[in-house]
C-alpha cells in the first residue's frame, strides 16, 4: 500500500528566506512551485475561503528527500501550526483503496473523496494523536512525479 514517505511538509513564516536557507544550507532545488491560481488546489489546500493573498507553497528537493515549504496562513479551521512541520506525506499506488481502507479503520479524512489535481491525487486526515497524514498517488505524466524526479 505505502511505497516509501513521499514528503514532509513545514510552515514557514518568511517564505524567501526560508527557501534561501534550504537551498544554501542543504543543497535543496526547487522541483516546482504551486500556482496559486489554481482553482482545484486552491480548493483542496482549504484556501479558497481565505481572504487576502493565497500562501506560495514550493517542492524541494535533495537527492531522494523532498520538502515542502509553505506559506504561513492563519485559519480556525484547521490544525495547521504558524510555522513548524505540519503534515507527514505517505506516497500510495492507489488512493482510492487506501482511502477506503482507512476511513474503514475509522480515519476522518477532509475531504469525502481523495482530490485530483491533475499532477497528484491527494487525501489528508489526522492521526489518532492528532497529527496531519497525507497520501498522494502521483500521476505519471506529471512533471510533478516524485518518483520521475528521484530517478533524475
Amino acid at each position: 500500500m505505502i511505497s516509501r514517505v513521499n514528503h514532509i511538509g513545514i510552515v514557514v513564516e518568511d517564505f524567501d528566506r526560508m527557501l534561501e536557507f534550504y537551498q544554501l544550507a542543504f543543497g535543496f532545488e526547487i522541483a516546482k512551485m504551486r500556482d496559486p491560481t489554481n482553482a482545484v488546489s486552491n480548493a483542496a489546500f482549504g484556501t479558497e475561503a481565505r481572504p487576502g493573498p493565497v500562501p506560495r507553497m514550493a517542492m524541494l528537493r535533495a537527492g531522494n528527500c523532498f520538502l515542502e515549504v509553505i506559506e504561513n496562513f492563519d485559519r480556525d479551521t484547521t490544525p495547521t501550526p504558524k510555522r513548524g512541520y505540519v503534515h507527514l506525506a505517505f506516497e500510495v499506488s492507489n488512493i482510492d483503496d487506501a482511502f477506503s481502507r482507512l476511513r474503514g479503520m475509522g480515519v476522518e479524512f477532509d475531504h469525502p473523496a481523495p482530490i485530483d489535481l491533475g499532477y497528484v491525487k491527494v487525501a489528508r486526515a489526522i492521526d489518532p494523536e492528532g497529527n496531519q497524514i497525507e497520501l498522494d498517488q502521483n500521476m505519471p505524466h506529471s512533471e510533478y512525479n516524485l518518483s520521475a524526479l528521484q530517478r533524475q
